[in-house]
């Protein structure tokens, strides 16, 4: 799961808005069919949020790799 999920931050510094890419948080969660919740967990922050998870659908064969 973590492959598929960038986690970033904000803070701020000298009055200037600041993003970066978080590593170090922690995931829980397990993705399946159908409606699925995760939480992201950073020092003491947590976000929690849904996400709709669909079957993998074919790939059409010119996409293939021969």
């Amino acid at each position: 799961l973590r492959q598929y999920l960038v986690v970033t931050g904000t803070y701020i510094k000298d009055s200037v808005e600041f993003e970066d890419e978080i590593t170090d948080y922690t995931l829980t969660g397990t993705l399946t069919e159908g409606t699925s919740t995760i939480t992201v967990t950073y020092g003491e922050e947590t976000a929690t949020f849904t996400v709709t998870v669909t079957a993998q659908s074919d790939i059409p064969s010119i996409y293939q790799k021969v």
